[in-house]
């Protein structure tokens, strides 16, 4: 028996707390047998999944951590893949969150990292979700008597690879997913989202494959130029489709690992307490007296530890040899490597400044950076073009160079394309 257990809604960030396990988090969820049939489905609060009809008979298959999956909501993950410096894994492993701080709006100190493979010289994939936010999901389940084993994005689970993206549609949302990346968007905007998926492509001879789930595109969405759409019908739910593609995911990234790590299969004791409470007192007793011992040499554990930051700075930078603090050190390193990046946050700044006037009315659609050309390019929609003009003229009061490289009127909404850069010369402050 597998559960397949995928969260609709939930708190939003305002109500994040400790006390999120009280509240209700509705989901889709559905059964299935060792062959992959569909036992029983339905819809309800996610504590009370385990007391439906179907699913209360597979507790004891259930209790099988390994056997319960969670499919969260892909607007809630950042998706993204870094390369880090490092000769083990274990070096790796450790650099990732100085990796990907750069890339977060949220301080990283309050998200939860989830990891796939590692390997020396390949990009890693990484999955940050809001700490509190998963362990208030799992608070909830836990309520119902669900210890789940594995939580992934929703649209990781679409058909991808290398030389295709997917699109799954389901109530005028869209779930998006490229080699690369994963995404949530509304479909009246999936138009835009499909031009930046061909563009990330780069030059390709044959037009690239986009295979479309549960619908067609219409309206804004109806070019086709640049791909060749594959239409699949879904025949159940859209968790049907999912779960279905489960065993070819489930290698790739499980966001329950460091704390949220599953505890192995629970087991129902129904005899012996007694004995189990000897053994526990016992246990207690011998813990405590580790304890104690091991308080005695804290303070030499803690030097060997800096001691050991330090060796790890110098494996990876070997031509320094005074390493004061390292992990100030290997922040600035990180962020020194990152190609573009001094130029992206420069570009963001002015473009977030420039959006915030109070007397405009603009809509910041979507954003693309080129790392190799140190160029920003923005899809933003705008009450009039005398919006468009005056962010041009506010930006170039910055000494940036602007271009405004399309401009139309549809709908009552001038959408335009504007690229931003630093003009040859000026320094990136």
């Amino acid at each position: 028996m597998r559960l397949f257990i995928r969260i609709l809604s939930a708190p939003g960030p305002a109500d994040r707390s400790a006390e999120q396990s009280q509240d209700a988090i509705h989901c889709q969820w559905l059964l299935h047998d060792g062959r992959g049939n569909t036992v029983a489905q339905g819809e309800s609060d996610a504590a009370d999944i385990l007391e439906a009809d179907g699913v209360a008979d597979a507790e004891e298959a259930l209790a099988d951590p390994d056997n319960i999956v969670v499919l969260v909501p892909s607007a809630r993950v950042a998706w993204l893949s870094r390369t880090v410096p490092g000769r083990r894994a274990a070096q790796m492993r450790r650099a990732l969150p100085f990796a990907v701080e750069e890339f977060l709006t949220q301080d990283v100190e309050t998200l939860h990292l989830a990891h796939g493979p590692i390997s020396r010289g390949q990009p890693v994939r990484c999955a940050l979700i809001d700490r509190q936010l998963i362990a208030g999901w799992l608070a909830r389940l836990a309520d119902g008597g669900l210890r789940p084993g594995h939580m992934a994005p929703d649209a990781c689970l679409l058909p991808c690879d290398e030389t295709s993206a997917s699109v799954l549609l389901e109530d005028g949302e869209a779930l998006v997913r490229t080699p690369e990346d994963i995404v949530s968007v509304e479909t009246s905007t999936l138009g835009h989202v499909l031009e930046s998926v061909r563009a990330s492509f780069g030059e390709m001879d044959e037009p690239l494959d986009l295979h479309l789930i549960g619908g067609d595109l219409s309206g804004p969405q109806t070019d086709h130029n640049g791909f060749t759409v594959r239409r699949t019908p879904l025949e159940g739910t859209v968790l049907d489709f999912l779960a279905s593609r489960w065993d070819r995911y489930r290698e790739e990234v499980n966001l329950l690992q460091g704390p949220f790590t599953p505890a192995k299969r629970a087991r129902a004791f129904r005899g012996g307490w007694r004995s189990v409470a000897a053994l526990a007192a016992l246990w207690l007793i011998v813990t405590l007296g580790v304890l104690i011992a091991e308080g005695y040499v804290a303070n030499h554990r803690a030097d060997a530890i800096e001691v050991e930051s330090a060796e790890l700075y110098r494996s990876i930078y070997p031509n320094e040899r005074r390493v004061p603090n390292a992990y100030a050190q290997m922040r600035a390193k990180l962020r020194e490597s990152g190609a573009g990046s001094g130029a992206f946050h420069l570009l963001l700044g002015q473009l977030a400044a420039g959006t915030d006037r109070g007397t405009a009315d603009i809509n910041v659609r979507s954003i693309t950076f080129n790392d190799s050309r140190s160029e920003l390019t923005s899809e933003l929609w705008l009450a009039g073009y005398a919006e468009i003009d005056a962010l041009k003229r506010e930006l170039e009061g910055q000494a940036l160079a602007v271009d405004i490289s399309s401009a139309e009127e549809r709908d009552n909404v001038v959408r335009a394309r504007l690229r931003v850069r630093i003009p040859e010369g000026a320094s990136e402050r």
